[in-house]
């Protein structure tokens, strides 16, 4: 996993979270991380089993992720909940829970070669809510 310098991560085309797919290896994310939360193991609710995210891109659109226990060090320490990041190199995968965490039909899982960039937060809009009747 490498931190990026948020200057080089500008230059680059950035993708919409609406758009992302598995039929697609390089995708260059701009969101906010809306929600950041800790899930125990059922086996030990003293440890963490994984990270779970929710992310906003500047359109709104919303993307579940998840962060599994051997990457979690890592990251724990790059990244906070309401914070502006550049994400590249992750897995797409289709969502298989029967409850959803948003309504996208994919969700993202970070690994030992995703980067993650902080950026300023400046015009991004923060709207983490998408209310269904």
């Amino acid at each position: 996993m490498a931190l990026m310098n948020s200057v080089g991560a500008l230059n680059q085309k950035v993708d919409a979270v609406a758009d992302i797919n598995p039929t697609k290896l390089a995708w260059n994310l701009k969101v906010e991380i809306v929600r950041l939360y800790e899930f125990p193991s059922k086996w030990n609710p003293r440890e963490i089993y994984n990270m779970e995210l929710v992310l906003q891109d500047e359109m709104g659109d919303c993307i579940h992720c998840s962060i599994p226990n051997s990457n979690m060090a890592v990251f724990r320490t790059l990244i906070r909940e309401h914070e502006l990041y550049t994400i590249k190199n992750f897995i797409v995968q289709v969502v298989r829970q029967s409850v959803r965490i948003t309504s996208h039909k994919y969700k993202l899982s970070f690994y030992t070669k995703t980067s993650v960039s902080l950026l300023s937060s400046g015009s991004f809009l923060f709207n983490p809510f998408q209310f269904v009747s």
